[in-house]
């Protein structure tokens, strides 16, 4: 028997049926998912980054990616997204549990192109990264042609959502254990401080050497880039070193 792909078996009190119920798992936390198809008669499941816009979910992938391909073509697949907000410590194992937000999307994945594969990637960005996309050079025709965009519409009744937002049930007579905690342990997720990325390459640093004038002139070659990065710091000889973060530039 083929369960409809709106209905969930277990728990049926936990399922959720308003499309905006759907939108809230799908537009919480970090937009990670793991997308399943079947290909040359075996699963293919992989974690992947997604966005959500209107009725659409967008993803993205390296046009070599094989899977991917296949996808593109029109094959059946599902998301899956899922986020966990707490243990559940109840009497015993066998019932202590998880509360989590849970969504299934089933549909066919399409391919874009031109325009609309550009405009996805920004949206997936603007899902991911708020705002990043107005700070940075748009898009070019090279990494268009490396990158496939898909898009999946949400339609109604190709889609699940199930919660779990209790406390532990209570022990059956005689279960109970004196003295033990149950309840529940919040999981909370954030972000950190922002860590600067330092100069990316030797190459990078040049091209910025060029057009300053630094205060500590720089005597490594190729060869020494490969011994001594960097990233560790930059000297005249051996006698001293400075971090790429204390170089001073004198004119520009």
């Amino acid at each position: 028997m083929t369960l409809p792909r709106d209905q969930i078996s277990r728990h049926r009190e936990r399922a959720r049926h308003e499309r905006a119920e759907l939108d809230a798992v799908l537009d919480a936390g970090h937009h990670v998912g793991t997308l399943s198809t079947v290909a040359d008669g075996r699963p293919w499941v992989v974690p992947m980054l997604y966005g959500r816009a209107g009725d659409r979910i967008l993803l993205h992938g390296s046009v070599g990616a094989g899977a991917l391909r296949y996808v593109a073509t029109g094959a059946p697949a599902a998301l899956c997204v899922m986020h966990i907000d707490g243990w559940v410590y109840a009497h015993n194992l066998f019932n202590s549990s998880a509360n989590y937000r849970s969504a299934v999307v089933h549909g066919e994945l399409c391919a874009l192109s031109g325009e609309a594969a550009a405009e996805a990637l920004t949206q997936i960005s603007e899902c991911l990264t708020p705002g990043r996309s107005a700070e940075v050079p748009f898009h070019t025709k090279k990494e268009l042609a490396a990158t496939t965009a898909l898009a999946m519409d949400i339609v109604e009744g190709q889609w699940t959502v199930k919660v779990r937002d209790a406390g532990p049930g209570e022990p059956e007579p005689g279960e109970a254990t004196p003295g033990l905690w149950t309840g529940i342990l919040p999981i909370v997720s954030g972000y950190g401080e922002p860590v600067t990325a330092a100069i990316l390459d030797y190459k990078s640093l040049s091209r910025q050497l060029i057009n300053d004038v630094v205060y500590i002139p720089l005597f490594y070659t190729v060869d020494a880039f490969l011994f001594k990065p960097y990233v560790l710091g930059a000297g005249s000889n051996n006698m001293f070193d400075y971090y790429w973060d204390q170089i001073q530039l004198t004119a520009h």
